[in-house]
């Protein structure tokens, strides 16, 4: 799978997956401030990373871009994780701990099969 950006890098979707959700459940250990939104940050730009590449496959599976139920999972789950980055900014970085828990399971049920 292509990872979105300038370079290429081939990876599993659902080991990238795995390691979000690491990251995404590293948050629980945080407590509020700057290093647990950055670490926010950073999961908001892995998942990104990860439904881009899915919409890539998608796109080189039916020679047209489509909006697949995996890229309405991604959008959802990617809308959600930026509402969790706003909080922690408009709070001053005053929110600790994890994120939704809803969101740790649409993470958990992104569907990364079919690869190209």
């Amino acid at each position: 799978m292509i990872v979105y950006g300038d370079h290429r890098q081939t990876e599993s979707a659902e080991q990238l997956r795995e390691a979000a959700n690491e990251m995404a459940e590293s948050l629980d250990r945080m407590s509020h401030g700057d290093q647990r939104h950055a670490a926010l940050v950073g999961l908001f730009i892995s998942v990104s990373e990860l439904v881009q590449a899915l919409a890539d496959v998608d796109f080189q599976t039916s020679g047209i871009d489509i909006f697949s139920p995996r890229q309405q999972q991604g959008a959802k789950l990617l809308v959600g994780l930026a509402a969790e980055v706003a909080k922690s900014w408009q709070s001053g970085f005053g929110v600790g701990g994890g994120i939704d828990p809803g969101l740790l399971k649409q993470l958990a049920g992104l569907d990364c099969k079919a690869e190209g």
